[in-house]
C-alpha cells in the first residue's frame, strides 16, 4: 500500500494529494473549481511518512500539494506551471492538472487536463485549414485510390505530415494515429488521433462539406477534440468536463423524446461506398424527416440540436474520436450500431441520448435491452 507523504512546501494548488509508493512514484491532482469544506479553520488529518498530522482545511483548499523534496528546480518548475494553469482557463471552465513525480530522482512530469489540450488542437486545426483551402477546388489536384478503394489527396498527406511534425516539436511524448500514415507509439499514455480530411470525396468534387478531425486520447478515453470545416467557416471543440462549443457558443442536444418528431441525418443510401446501414429504411419510416448530409457534419448537427440522429455504417477510430467527445459533451450519445461505446466499434450512431435505444432497436429490427 502506498504511503501518503506531506512536505512543507507552500500552497500551490487546490486540494492536491500526493502518494509515494515503492516503484510507482508520486502522483497528484488538483482543480480550481469549488468543493471542499466551507469552514475556514476546520482541520483535516493527513499522514506524514505514516504518522498522522493536522492541516488547516483552508490551506488545503488554497492548495497544499504534498511534494517530495527532489530539488529546488523541480519545485520551482511546478510552482510556475501551477500559477500559469490557474491564470489560464479554457472556455471559463475550472482548470485541472495532474502532476507526476516519477521514480527517478528529480524527474517531474506535468499531465495536462482535458481542456489544456485545446490550444494545441486549435493550432493544428489552424494549420490544417490553411493547407486544405490551398488545395480545395484547385485544378490538377492529385488523387490516389487506396487499396480499400477510398481516395487520398495531396492535401490529406500534407495536413497529416504537418501535424506529425508539430507533435514531434511540441509534444514528443504523444503517440500518433492517423488515417494516411503509420501509427507511431508515444512515450506516455496519450496519443493524437487525426483524420486530415474527413469527406475526401466531397473535397475532390468541390463540395464544401469536409473537415479535419483532431482528438487526444489518454489511457483509452478520448478527452478532447476539435472538428474544423474551413470551407463552411465552422469549428467545433470539446473537452471532458468542459462542455462542447461551436465558435464560442455552447452546444446542447435537442430534447425531442419521440421518433415520430425526430430528424434523421444519414450518408450514402446507394450501393457505393459502404452502402446504407441495415435497418435504415425501417428507421426512416418512423421519423419525421431525413437529410443526407453524411460524414462528420451530420454528427455535429446532432450535437448542436439541429437534429436527433446521425448514422455512419462504416467508421475507423480517426473518424469517430473527435465526434464522440463533442457529441457526448453536448449531452448526446455516440456508439456503434451494436451499442458499443468505442472508437473501434466500426460504425457510429449519434443521438440526443433520449432516443438512442429506440434508434438502435429500429436499426436492429428487434428489441434491445437498455
Amino acid at each position: 500500500m502506498a504511503a501518503p507523504i506531506q512536505s512543507g512546501d507552500r500552497a500551490l494548488a487546490r486540494g492536491a494529494r500526493y502518494e509515494r509508493g515503492r516503484g510507482v512514484g508520486v502522483r497528484a491532482e488538483w482543480s480550481r473549481g469549488g468543493g471542499g469544506e466551507q469552514g475556514g479553520h476546520s482541520e483535516r488529518r493527513v499522514l506524514r511518512q505514516g504518522r498522522p498530522v493536522r492541516q488547516c482545511a483552508a490551506r488545503q483548499r488554497a492548495g497544499a500539494p504534498v511534494l517530495s523534496r527532489r530539488g529546488p528546480e523541480a519545485r520551482r518548475r511546478l510552482r510556475v506551471e501551477c500559477r500559469r494553469r490557474l491564470r489560464h482557463d479554457i472556455c471559463g471552465e475550472p482548470a485541472r492538472i495532474q502532476v507526476s513525480l516519477r521514480d527517478s530522482p528529480g524527474a517531474l512530469a506535468v499531465r495536462p487536463a482535458p481542456a489544456d489540450w485545446l490550444p494545441f488542437l486549435t493550432e493544428l486545426a489552424d494549420r490544417a485549414d490553411e493547407i486544405a483551402l490551398r488545395f480545395f477546388q484547385v485544378k490538377g489536384l492529385r488523387v490516389v485510390v487506396k487499396p480499400d478503394a477510398t481516395p487520398v489527396t495531396e492535401a490529406d498527406q500534407a495536413i497529416e505530415t504537418n501535424a506529425r511534425a508539430l507533435v514531434r516539436a511540441r509534444h514528443p511524448e504523444l503517440g500518433m494515429l492517423g488515417e494516411e500514415q503509420v501509427e507511431e507509439p508515444g512515450q506516455g499514455e496519450a496519443r493524437l488521433i487525426i483524420d486530415p480530411i474527413d469527406g475526401t470525396r466531397n473535397f475532390v468534387r468541390g463540395i464544401p462539406v469536409f473537415g479535419t478531425l483532431l482528438a487526444v486520447e489518454v489511457r483509452g478515453e478520448v478527452t478532447a477534440g476539435v472538428v474544423s470545416a474551413p470551407a463552411l467557416r465552422m469549428r467545433w471543440h470539446a473537452a471532458r468536463g468542459a462542455g462542447a462549443f461551436r465558435d464560442g457558443r455552447r452546444l446542447e442536444v435537442s430534447r425531442i423524446r419521440e421518433l415520430r418528431e425526430a430528424t434523421l441525418f444519414h450518408g450514402n443510401l446507394g450501393p457505393g461506398e459502404a452502402g446504407p446501414a441495415g435497418g435504415i429504411w425501417r428507421l426512416i419510416g418512423q421519423v419525421d424527416r431525413t437529410r443526407g448530409f453524411g460524414d462528420f457534419y451530420q454528427h455535429m448537427l446532432v450535437a448542436e440540436g439541429a437534429g436527433e440522429i446521425g448514422i455512419d455504417p462504416v467508421m475507423k477510430p480517426w473518424d469517430i474520436a473527435a465526434l464522440q467527445v463533442i457529441v457526448e459533451q453536448a449531452g448526446g450519445r455516440a456508439t456503434g450500431l451494436n451499442g458499443e461505446r468505442s472508437i473501434s466499434a466500426g460504425s457510429l450512431v449519434t443521438s440526443n441520448g433520449t432516443l438512442h435505444h429506440a434508434v438502435l432497436d429500429a436499426l436492429a429490427g428487434g428489441t434491445r435491452q437498455a
